[in-house]
């Protein structure tokens, strides 16, 4: 009898293991502050609802500006005549056009934090994928005549194979030329102000989208409350000229939290982004 026991309990136990309950027993219990984010981003309907809803409005918006051939987006060409120019539009890469859940999955579920090495073998795949919206948005776009560039912070030399990954999602030919990297040129920094203006000696800018305001404009290193108070006077601009696309996982609002201090290791990063939150009191 207790022979057959203890056969019936390990067949018992082979089937929880082939029916994968072994698997969520050894799952890793992920203890980091960019889970719930990074989920969002990743399995949630609403956020792929809100990526549809804000490249509906960009059609629109854009419609709008087309109509009015001295408006320009970019603050580097205001006041300069632009008019007869041919229109375009700038987007940032990453979180905007491309999606690059999968590599922030991969920091968050082993507890890392962003390492150039990891992120340009990323890059140099050529696999993410698009972000909701865009690819209809773009499609339109260039249907009205518009010229598409993107101004990216990634390096210059994963420049050929983010043309190539965009090619293989939007459905055209995307040229490096019409992908403007960071540190392609000497002047060509982190803050995008000299390739927007680049741009805008041979096109009218009628729309930027992006997913941080440095897509938009630059804003040096600073406090969060001094980035809120360096951006207040361009809300206007947004829903409008300036297309935001939600990122709740990453930029530069997240290191203003803790002071742009990049050799903090992820637990002391942790309590300064807890040290931010303001509770209700009682």
């Amino acid at each position: 009898m207790k022979n057959l026991i203890a056969a019936v309990l390990i067949l018992f136990l082979f089937h929880l293991t082939a029916s994968g309950y072994q698997a969520a027993v050894e799952a890793p219990a992920v203890d980091d502050e960019r889970l719930q984010s990074m989920l969002w981003t990743q399995t949630s309907l609403e956020y792929k609802a809100a990526c549809a809803q804000v490249y509906a409005a960009a059609r629109s918006s854009l419609d709008i500006a087309l109509c009015h051939p001295t408006h320009t987006a970019a603050i580097e060409q205001i006041g300069l005549p632009c008019a007869c120019k041919p229109p375009a539009i700038i987007l940032d890469v990453d979180e905007t056009v491309l999606d690059n859940g999968p590599m922030q999955a991969r920091l968050v579920a082993t507890g890392t934090s962003f390492n150039r090495e990891q992120w340009n073998e990323w890059c140099l795949a050529a696999t993410a994928k698009t972000i909701q919206g865009v690819r209809p948005f773009l499609q339109y776009a260039r249907s009205r005549g518009v010229t598409v560039f993107f101004v990216t912070n990634r390096d210059g030399e994963l420049d050929k194979a983010t043309a190539q990954n965009l090619t293989a999602e939007l459905g055209y030919h995307v040229t490096p030329d019409m992908v403007l990297c960071k540190n392609e040129r000497p002047e060509w920094t982190s803050d995008k102000s000299t390739r927007r203006a680049k741009i805008a000696a041979s096109h009218r800018i009628v729309m930027l989208v992006g997913d941080q305001f440095g897509d938009f404009m630059h804003i040096e290193e600073a406090s969060a409350e001094e980035r809120i108070t360096a951006g207040e006077p361009y809300l206007n601009k947004l829903g409008r000229s300036w297309i935001l696309v939600p990122n709740p996982n990453y930029g530069d609002w997240e290191q203003a939290l803790y002071d742009y201090n990049f050799k903090l290791d992820r637990s002391q990063i942790k309590r300064k982004k807890a040290a931010a939150l303001r509770p209700w009191k009682t």
